[in-house]
């Protein structure tokens, strides 16, 4: 029962904070610092767990155009994921963050076990997991491809099993 209520409160404020996409007015946001803030906040968790974080972030300030609070709760999601992805193999996750094309590109790699085939064209679906029974719910990259669309942005999966995955985030950049 415990676990449910927990699992009912995640669901509850994941699909509020998403409510609230659009209910802020875009103002800009340093994707420099979010990329910057959120490997912060999640060191303590990777090193928990056995997994190296590095963190790679150009030098410049990325800026793009939207909600901070949803950009990095986007960003939190798909870090906390490669980090609980290379926990069983003391891996290692690399957040890299640089200006290509007019974007701000963040890539987040791991040296997890990768992700099969066949789960590639599901992993954005609603209520789709691969953690059953491990605390997830399914909601996390459905909700961070929402935020990331609703900013213009892309966001793309690479994956070789018994390797490791690589995501990558796309943003336009603000006033270039």
């Amino acid at each position: 029962i415990e676990q449910n209520v927990r699992l009912c409160r995640e669901l509850l404020t994941m699909w509020q904070s998403y409510g609230r996409v659009g209910a802020s007015k875009p103002k800009p946001v340093s994707m420099s610092s979010v990329v910057r803030d959120v490997s912060r906040s999640v060191t303590g968790m990777a090193s928990q767990n056995g997994v190296q974080l590095d963190c790679e972030i150009a030098e410049e300030e990325l800026i793009v155009l939207g909600d901070p609070t949803q950009l990095t709760r986007a960003l939190q999601n798909v870090i906390v994921n490669a980090i609980q992805a290379a926990t069983e193999k003391h891996g290692k996750v690399v957040v890299n963050c640089q200006e290509k094309d007019l974007y701000a590109d963040i890539q987040v790699r791991d040296t997890g076990y990768g992700i099969a085939e066949d789960e590639i064209g599901k992993i954005f679906e609603p209520y789709f997991t691969t953690k059953q029974g491990k605390n997830g719910t399914g909601l996390g990259l459905y909700i961070t491809k929402k935020v990331i669309d609703d900013h213009n942005g892309s966001i793309e999966v690479a994956s070789t099993l018994g390797v490791g995955t690589t995501f990558t985030l796309r943003l336009p950049l603000h006033d270039k």
